[in-house]
């Protein structure tokens, strides 16, 4: 409730439907954004409903289709294997100097930080 949720927008075309919905595939398969949650998993499913790809999509689409959605959640194993490699990568990387010529920088991504780590 702090900040603009639009972070993002994703925009593609194609030739005809079928093509730009196989560039937004590609592009949301792509999209990387770290630390908050995101509509990525759902808008991956949107799009590969087959109501959306024949272009049946009214102002009911997603109560009809998708009127419980929930996001999966992560396994166990799946939450313990981001963990360690977060774990590692921070240990490497903190506060880590990056030289560029004669000046040192630390860059804010060379650490993992508070980041809530999502599976999808």
């Amino acid at each position: 409730m702090f900040y603009d949720p639009i972070l993002a927008k994703l925009i593609v075309w194609g030739e005809n439907r079928n093509d730009a919905i196989q560039r937004m595939k590609m592009a949301l398969e792509n999209y990387i954004i770290l630390g908050i949650k995101t509509q990525v998993p759902f808008l991956k499913q949107v799009i590969e409903h087959p109501e959306f790809i024949n272009g049946n999509t009214q102002t009911d689409f997603l109560q009809k289709y998708f009127p419980n959605w929930q996001l999966e959640k992560p396994t166990e194993s799946e939450i313990k294997i981001v963990l360690s490699a977060a774990s590692i990568f921070r240990m490497q990387t903190q506060n880590v100097p990056i030289i560029q010529g004669d000046k040192k920088h630390i860059f804010p991504w060379t650490t993992v930080g508070n980041w809530e780590i999502l599976t999808s």
